[in-house]
This record gives C-alpha cells, structure tokens and sequence, in this order.
C-alpha cells in the first residue's frame, strides 16, 4: 500500500522548490529529487497543485512497485496481488 496524505510538506516543498529553482538543505535534495516527477506531471492540471502532485506521486509508486515484482512476489503469500494507493487527510 502506497499512502499519500493530505497537505504534504514534503511535497509543498517539493513545489516551492521547483518553482523557485532554490536547493533545499541537508538530504533533502534526495526527496525533491524522487517527488519532482509527480509535480512535473501534474502542471498546468486544473485543481489544486499540492492534492494533484500528491495523488500522482500515489500512483507513480504504486507502478514502481507493480514493476519490481519479481523482488515482491517472492515476499507475497500467494501469486496474487493487489497494489494499492490511498490518500487521506
């Protein structure tokens, strides 16, 4: 299961990063690094940017994971699967 939350702070600093081309300090270079793609994907989508750039990244993992599954299936009890991705408030 793959859980995105309501008003990320990872991901609102992900946005204000990108948007002000300003470097986050510390590992936090790392986590832009791997959020960007889901706020990339989502500009110029109507709706909220912050709700938007969080269900993608959802689901964005949610294919990651579907795509490592020889190293996943090995680890589940049976050869069925179901991939989830939630996000709450």
């Amino acid at each position: 299961m793959v859980l995105g939350h309501e008003a990320c702070g990872a991901v609102d600093a992900t946005i204000k990063s990108v948007r002000d081309g300003s470097t986050l300090p510390g590992h936090l270079p790392s986590l832009v690094a791997a959020l960007k793609p889901a706020v990339d994907a989502v500009q110029g989508q109507s709706g909220d940017l912050l709700t938007n750039a969080i269900k993608r990244n959802v689901t964005l993992n949610v294919d990651q994971l579907k795509n490592a599954a020889p190293t996943w299936v090995r680890l589940l009890p049976t050869t069925k699967s179901a991939w989830w991705g939630v996000f709450t408030s």
